[in-house]
Formats: C-alpha cells, sequence, structure tokens
C-alpha cells in the first residue's frame, strides 16, 4: 500500500485503549493477544509516515506458532493430570517433551514479535518525531517497548490520541 509521503495526515489512525485492558488480554490469552494486538493495527501502522512497515505474514506466522504452542502446552498439562490411575512414566516423558516443543515453538515466535514490535515503535517515532508537520518530540523508550512491547505501545499511543 503507498501512502502519500510529501503531506501526511496529523491525524493517528489509531483508538485510544485502556492500558490495563491490554494488558489483562494479554495476560489471559497466555502471550496471543500480542499478535493479535500488531495484526488488528497493523493497517492503521503502515498508514503511518514512515519507511517501515508492519508484514502480515511474519504475524500470522507467529500467531499460528503461539497457538499451536499453547495447545502443546495444555496437552501436557492434561497428560500429568493425576486421574484415578497414576501417571505412567511413558506419559510423564510425553509431556515433558512436548512442553519442551511448547515453549521452543513459543521462543521461535516471539522472537519475529519482538522485531514487529520495535518496527512498529519506529513508526511512530518516525511520523510523529521526523514529520515536518508534526514534530512533536515524543520519547520512545526501547527498554520499555522490550520489556511491555504492545502493552507500552498502546500506552504511547493514549498519550498521542490524548495530545
Amino acid at each position: 500500500m503507498a501512502t502519500n509521503k510529501t503531506s501526511p495526515s496529523p491525524a493517528i489512525p489509531f483508538r485510544k485503549v485502556p492500558v490495563a485492558v491490554v494488558l489483562l488480554l494479554t495476560v489471559i490469552s497466555g502471550g496471543l493477544y500480542l499478535p493479535i494486538w500488531l495484526l488488528t493495527r497493523r493497517a492503521a501502522f503502515n498508514q503511518l509516515h514512515s519507511e517501515e512497515r508492519l508484514h502480515k505474514g511474519t504475524l500470522v506466522a507467529a500467531l499460528l506458532a503461539f497457538g499451536l504452542a499453547l495447545l502443546l502446552s495444555l496437552y501436557a498439562a492434561y497428560l500429568t493430570m493425576p486421574l484415578a490411575n497414576a501417571i505412567e512414566p511413558g506419559q510423564q516423558l510425553a509431556a515433558t517433551l512436548l512442553d519442551l516443543v511448547a515453549n521452543l515453538l513459543a521462543l521461535l515466535a516471539l522472537v519475529p514479535l519482538v522485531y514487529q514490535t520495535f518496527r512498529a515503535k519506529r513508526m511512530l517515532a518516525d511520523h510523529f518525531n521526523h514529520n515536518d508537520h508534526l514534530q512533536r518530540d515524543i520519547p520512545f523508550s526501547n527498554l520499555w517497548t522490550l520489556l511491555l512491547l504492545n502493552v507500552y505501545l498502546q500506552y504511547k499511543i493514549n498519550q498521542l490520541t490524548h495530545s
């Protein structure tokens, strides 16, 4: 999608969402909300005056990997539930291996998601700090972006929509 680089819109194409809601959804979903958050805001990010773009394929792949990791973890937990019978050693081994695969999948999904989150941060900074029409000099923290990901970006978006 091509954007007009000569006269960008000063309006921010995002809606304000309480940070507590984003944090709660991220925690409750076991991390699934991070790629969902980026996917649902991808079009708005891509409208910003920036050379950067969020890529749908990366976000969808990460969402699928996170979803599969969550299912594998739940199944591993099911295998180790004490039912009427004692847990067999084979079930314990299978659960441990499933948990290991789930953790590896989640890690493999997290790396590109962190990269895409930093890309989204750069897009916001480009749009608001390096745009001739806006030049608002808004600070964006790399540390808070790394630690809080979508929660921090939503916080910054809320600040931008308020001002």
